[in-house]
């Protein structure tokens, strides 16, 4: 397998392009941009997303990885992978265990990607990924990591993994891997975000 490359975005405002695509999947069940059908599962959905800015978010696969695993290793490669502070709308969102992909795997493992669509200032971050249901919006606060709602009654988490036998249901927060940027941040997009985001805790967390 040859080395990949890294691709970067050819036009101005390819994370705005990202988010509204994704927006404009919200209920939808099949993922198919300029008559191209993609898979219709989350990585399905985040690899179209994508691949409209250019970016070819599978070409760092190995044989042994899960479609969610490679892209973070392109992620990791040639972008910047963080946990702390706060993420920019277009961003990656991993999510690990949201099911049990064998005996081999720990819980650890990579399951689950969505994109960031946007987040409030009591720490919200609002999610968009494909579940079986289809495209969907969730929650999630990771200050409050076992709450589903504030004490005003605001949705702060969802939950991501449904209970089934003695694996208990988990949110949002609880499974929360990391995030990635890859994609370029312009001005202005920065500094609609920028309250959210100091000099010490932008991408601070390495993986």
């Amino acid at each position: 397998m040859s080395a990949p490359t890294s691709t970067k975005p050819s036009t101005y405002g390819a994370r705005k392009k990202v988010v509204e695509t994704a927006q404009a999947f919200l209920g939808k069940k099949q993922i198919v941009i300029q008559g191209k059908q993609y898979p219709s599962d989350c990585s399905g959905f985040v690899k179209a997303l994508y691949a409209q800015v250019g970016i070819p978010l599978m070409q760092a696969a190995q044989p042994q990885d899960n479609a969610v695993t490679a892209m973070f290793r392109y992620a990791k490669a040639y972008g910047k992978i963080f946990s702390g502070g706060w993420p920019v709308p277009g961003d990656l969102v991993f999510f690990r265990d949201t099911y049990r992909l064998g005996p081999r795997y720990s819980p650890s493992a990579l399951t689950h990607i969505g994109i960031v669509e946007s987040m409030d200032k009591d720490g919200t971050v609002y999610v968009i990924h494909r579940v079986p249901r289809g495209v969907v919006r969730y929650a999630m606060n990771l200050n409050h990591k076992t709450q589903t709602r504030n004490p005003s009654g605001k949705r702060i988490n969802d939950y991501i993994r449904a209970r089934k036998g003695n694996r208990p249901a988990m949110l949002t927060s609880e499974l929360f891997a990391g995030y990635a940027s890859l994609l370029p941040v312009e001005s202005a997009l920065l500094a609609r975000n920028e309250p959210f985001m100091t000099k010490s805790t932008k991408y601070s967390a390495k993986f």
